[in-house]
């Protein structure tokens, strides 16, 4: 029995996510981004993301005139986004670095850059 408790116990960290789907509902409108810990020259608040746990989906729209709209899913602390409005586009994975209330912060790599997109939820969400 001894030897089955460590077992049983790495099981359980290794099962539990630390977030929900529901801990993502609602609309999101972007603080700040950064690439490499610089800036990025974009009004942020330009950024949105919308989810609804209930079915999983997601939408975001950004100031450069594009649009995503498909499935997600969370796994630990990532977050996965299919995105089926855009043909041909990848399963694509974020790090979630803070999830709390009214703010989520996630890191991404673009073209081998680390960014942070810094996003505060509107209204209650939950």
């Amino acid at each position: 029995m001894k030897q089955l408790l460590p077992l049983l116990l790495l099981t359980c960290c290794f099962a539990c996510s630390p977030y929900a789907p529901e801990d993502l509902n609602g609309d999101w409108t972007g603080l700040s981004l950064t690439e490499e810990g610089d800036s990025v020259p974009i009004d942020p608040a330009q950024l949105r993301f919308r989810f609804d746990p209930s079915v999983k989906t997601y939408t975001f729209n950004s100031t450069l005139n594009y649009k995503e709209e498909g499935d997600f899913r969370l796994e630990q602390d990532r977050l996965y986004t299919t995105d089926r409005l855009n043909e041909g586009s990848l399963e694509k994975v974020v790090k979630i670095t803070k999830l709390e209330n009214d703010t989520l912060r996630f890191k991404m790599n673009s073209a081998g850059k680390e960014q942070i997109m810094t996003l505060r939820r509107n209204g209650s969400g939950n």
